[in-house]
C-alpha cells in the first residue's frame, strides 16, 4: 500500500438486536406468514451513523468499497445496505461518498453525483489515479476500515 489511506402486529417472530461489532442493519425485516416481509424500525441500533462515521474517516486521497465499510462494522454481507445508506445520506452531513467504490475499484456510485464525471473529477483532485476510465487504482489508494484503530471506538457492546 502506497497511501495512507413497520406494523404493529403482535403476531410471533423474533427480533435480534446486534450491537457493536455484529450490527447487521438500522431496518431488519420481520418475516410475516406468506412468506413476505415488511420492515420495522428498530431504534435500538443506528448502523447509518457508524457508516457515515466510519466514511468520514476515509483519507483525503484514499477511497475504499461498500464491503469494507459492512465487514468493519461487523456486517460483511451488508455492501448493498452500505450503498443504499450513502445514496440517500442528506446532504447536510457532508459525506464523502465519493470515497467509498466497488470491489473492484469501479465507480459504481457516480450516477448520484450529478454531471457524468463528478465523482472521478474529485477523486482526481484529492489526488486519487485511476487504471482507466471508471477504475481507481487500488493498490496505490485503498483504505481497510478494519485496519483504522478508529473504528473500535464504534463497537460497543451492551446488554438489553
Amino acid at each position: 500500500m502506497v497511501s495512507s489511506c413497520g406494523g404493529d402486529d403482535d403476531s410471533t417472530h423474533t427480533n435480534i438486536y446486534l450491537i457493536g461489532s455484529i450490527l447487521a442493519a438500522q431496518i431488519m425485516p420481520e418475516n410475516t406468514l406468506g412468506g413476505s416481509y415488511r420492515f420495522r424500525k428498530v431504534k435500538t441500533m443506528d448502523f447509518a451513523e457508524r457508516v457515515y462515521t466510519v466514511v468520514k474517516l476515509i483519507p483525503e486521497g484514499c477511497v475504499t468499497n461498500y464491503g469494507s465499510v459492512a465487514r468493519a462494522l461487523g456486517a460483511p454481507r451488508g455492501a448493498r445496505l452500505v450503498g443504499w445508506i450513502l445514496r440517500n445520506s442528506p446532504d447536510k452531513l457532508d459525506i464523502p461518498a465519493h470515497r467509498v467504490v466497488n470491489r473492484n475499484g469501479v465507480l459504481t456510485g457516480a450516477v448520484h453525483f450529478g454531471p457524468p464525471d463528478e465523482m472521478r473529477r474529485r477523486l482526481e483532485e484529492e489526488g486519487v489515479t485511476f487504471v482507466d476510465d471508471i477504475t481507481v487504482d487500488f493498490k496505490r489508494h485503498f483504505w481497510d476500515p478494519a485496519e483504522d484503530p478508529r473504528v473500535d471506538e464504534l463497537f460497543q457492546f451492551r446488554e438489553s
